[in-house]
């Protein structure tokens, strides 16, 4: 509604509300990035620490994990095309932490295998969506502005997913605690993503014409810059001559 001295075709500034900030994508992106980097560094050793263990061991769940990933990149891909990406990208995050915290108290080898699937699907998962979320929310005008800057805060929970979980198993002597807080840091990013709502543009206002444009309008409504062929656009010139 116009305020006080202003007219109904005067222009106006609008600014968007409720819109969803590149950066919190980019903490929703970066959360679970905690688990990746603590499994990067530690999985190996993770793994040959239970007993009976050894390095053929780790490396057949690797490999599974890495299956798992491209698993959840064709699946996600395909169902983000037809339901929300964003709801999508819950159990994504719930699958990060899950498989941090059977990793944490991993005492046999099923349930590593176990864990590497559900982190490579989850890790598969989130990839696509979220960044297919972000040209949805922004568009492609500044998508690599908004990538650029994401990957700075991606770069920082690589940084300290790695760098934190070595310094709380040396002070701990085991996987437990590392891997939970890590876990459970991830698990943020389910919060982040369900914060992150579509921006809201403020609704279009209808311009009343006056004067000479009020006239003119008819033509610009029954003469459009292509002439359709159907029967019901076939009257419209006519009723824009009788306007004249």
């Amino acid at each position: 509604m116009p305020t006080a001295g202003e007219s109904a075709s005067s222009p106006r500034l609008h600014r968007p509300r409720g819109v969803a900030h590149p950066g919190g994508l980019a903490l929703a992106h970066g959360a679970p990035l905690l688990v990746v980097s603590g499994v990067f560094v530690h999985f190996t050793l993770l793994v040959t620490e239970v007993e009976g263990l050894n390095l053929t061991h780790a490396g057949i769940a690797y490999t599974a994990m890495n299956v798992a990933q491209l698993v959840g990149q064709l699946g996600m891909g395909y169902l983000g095309d037809r339901f929300s990406k964003r709801l999508l990208l819950v159990p994504a995050m719930f699958g990060h932490c899950a498989a941090a915290i059977m990793l944490a108290f991993a005492a046999s080898f099923e349930m590593i295998l176990l864990a590497a699937i559900i982190n490579g699907l989850a890790w598969g998962s989130r990839a696509p969506l979220i960044t297919a979320l972000r040209a949805d929310y922004f568009g492609a005008s500044n998508f690599g502005q908004i990538m650029g800057w994401s990957s700075i805060v991606m770069s920082t929970f690589m940084t300290v997913g790695g760098f934190l979980s070595s310094v709380l198993f040396d002070a701990t002597g085991s996987y437990g605690i590392p891997f939970t807080v890590l876990g459970l840091g991830a698990l943020t990013g389910a919060i982040w993503v369900l914060m992150a709502g579509r921006p809201r543009l403020p609704g279009v206002r209808v311009v009343t014409a006056r004067g000479p444009l009020q006239r003119a309008q008819p033509i610009a409504m029954f003469r459009p810059n292509r002439p359709s062929t159907s029967p019901s656009a076939r009257p419209a010139p006519q009723r824009a001559a009788r306007d004249r």
